[in-house]
């Protein structure tokens, strides 16, 4: 074992390793680890996705790649910890002495797995190292600024990635945030996840905002929107209410084009139709809110009898949960088996 490979703690060393050999011509020492876990239906959604994706098989065949059960009682779990793996699924690429080169995080298209992966193995330096470009007030310097911020909101640190935000010159932060909308939109996630996670209703709602009216956004309007949902509960009624209402807008433009629309642009709709729902649970329409589900359930009946390869192993889970959320709650009479 040579003094790099030493670097590397033993036990992920020892995991690791088998995996080098179908790399070494092209990769030597690095590692593409995928953390998941065995209920983790994004995880799935995107692990077909890939798997159907000639384009990412090509691009993966150039570097070892491993599997971890980041909810596991092993290895997994201690890297997970190790790497503050804060969202399921994340693929990382270490080196020899395991320094994240970088991660993508969430159930991602293809495009963006390849496009990352390609970009990592041409550059190969460290995450690390690039963030200590974000002082600069280049193209180069709002990348490495965007990339970090979007790594803390990977790990589902708000305080962390707020305070390394503001520890940036206030001349970087104002011109970075001016002149890169990638810049901006993660500063605003990063905002809105520091304020869902101190509790403070108010300045999630005007974080939600932000993060939910760009349509940077994207595929992960269903998580965010979820995020604004759990953390404004304490927010005052009409404020709140007139929010969901602009959110619903959105939500229901964003299903008909990237959840329902064949072919559906984004990976795992689940969280999105799930959110939405509960969104119109809130608005109190129980009406809109089956037959939306309803709407989901039956699409994803007749994908699932399509039988298409990418849906092989999340559409069952997606299926299911789907049916338990359009479910009726039975009544506590019901429950007690009362006349």
């Amino acid at each position: 074992m040579s003094a790099r490979q030493r670097a590397l703690p033993a036990l992920a060393w020892a995991l690791l390793a088998p995996f080098a050999a179908s790399a070494a011509s092209d990769a030597p020492g690095l590692r593409l680890i995928e953390f998941r876990s065995a209920d983790c239906i994004a995880c799935d959604a995107a692990a077909d996705a890939l798997a159907a994706d000639p384009g990412w098989q090509q691009a993966v065949k150039r570097v070892a790649t491993v599997s971890l059960d980041a909810d596991g009682d092993g290895a997994g779990r201690e890297q997970a910890a190790r790497y503050r793996i804060g969202r399921l699924p994340t693929w990382l690429l270490v080196n020899a002495e395991g320094q994240e080169l970088g991660r993508v995080a969430g159930a991602q298209t293809p495009a963006v797995f390849t496009e990352a992966l390609g970009r990592w193995l041409r550059n190969r330096s460290t995450a690390k190292s690039r963030s200590a470009r974000a002082i600069e007030i280049t193209r180069d310097g709002a990348a490495a600024l965007a990339e970090t911020l979007a790594r803390y909101h990977a790990q589902n640190d708000g305080d962390g990635g707020f305070a390394w935000w503001l520890r940036l010159p206030i001349a970087v932060r104002g011109q970075q945030s001016s002149a890169s909308p990638e810049v901006l939109h993660w500063r605003n996630r990063i905002e809105f996840l520091q304020a869902a996670q101190r509790g403070n209703a108010p300045q999630a709602d005007a974080g939600g905002h932000k993060v939910l009216e760009d349509p940077q956004v994207g595929c992960d309007r269903g998580i965010e929107l979820a995020r604004y949902l759990a953390s404004t509960g304490d927010l005052d009624p009409a404020r709140r209410r007139a929010s969901l209402v602009a959110f619903r807008r959105d939500a229901e433009a964003a299903l008909a084009t990237d959840v329902f629309a064949e072919p559906r642009r984004c990976v795992d709709g689940l969280p999105l139709v799930l959110a939405t729902a509960d969104l119109l649970a809130a608005l109190d329409e129980p009406a809109a809110e089956r037959n939306l589900l309803a709407q989901a359930v039956a699409l994803a009946e007749r994908r699932r009898a399509a039988s298409q390869p990418r849906d092989r192993r999340a559409l069952p889970k997606q299926l299911a949960a789907l049916r338990a959320r359009l479910a009726p709650t039975p009544s506590p009479a019901l429950e007690s088996g009362a006349d």
